[in-house]
């Protein structure tokens, strides 16, 4: 069965075919008029964003997906996927997303895709699974600072994956009832 491809796809190719004639300019960033729908552009605002990647979740297009390397969490977009939805924007917890009313023809026929946020990565110290953003555990260490936690259990935070800390809960759960583990 042959694939066929999108309307998207199509209009990708004759605008690239289009570039390299010279008939369009390659870097054109264009303001999209109010009425026209579907085109645009997220922002992110690196202060704000904490990258918890709940963006990439939300992504009604498939635009927007989580790349993790050793230490780096990466939020990267295919921009020609994105249709300006903009639940990117209205369900981040931090407000850091703003869907700008452009359209970028580069980033639109570009091969690679936009890296959009970088932030460190934390890895859980038993299995080395990617737990969380380091900027998103100290966000939420500070949110659990004022209630009645030891330090120790706070500074613990973020320190495992959830499958380490389901199995290190059984552990300690078990040793309290005299189980012995081996």
């Amino acid at each position: 069965m042959a694939m066929t491809s999108t309307k998207v796809e199509e209009f990708r190719k004759i605008l690239s075919e289009f570039a390299k004639r010279g008939l369009v300019p390659p870097q054109a960033v264009v303001e999209v008029p109010e009425l026209l729908r579907g085109f645009g552009k997220p922002t992110y605002d690196a202060e704000k964003c904490i990258g918890c990647a709940s963006c990439t979740v939300q992504c009604l297009g498939g635009a927007l997906r989580l790349v993790e390397t050793e230490n780096r969490r990466l939020v990267c977009m295919d921009y020609w996927k994105c249709i300006a939805c903009e639940e990117c924007a209205v369900k981040c917890p931090k407000e850091a997303v703003k869907v700008e009313k452009v359209f970028d023809l580069k980033a639109f026929l570009s091969e690679e895709p936009l890296v959009l946020v970088d932030v460190e990565l934390k890895r859980c110290v038993i299995c080395g699974r990617p737990v969380s953003s380091t900027k998103q555990i100290d966000e939420v260490r500070e949110l659990v600072r004022p209630l009645p936690i030891s330090q120790a259990h706070i500074e613990r935070i973020g320190l495992l994956c959830e499958n380490c800390k389901k199995l290190v809960s059984a552990k300690i759960l078990l040793r309290s009832r005299g189980v012995r583990i081996g």
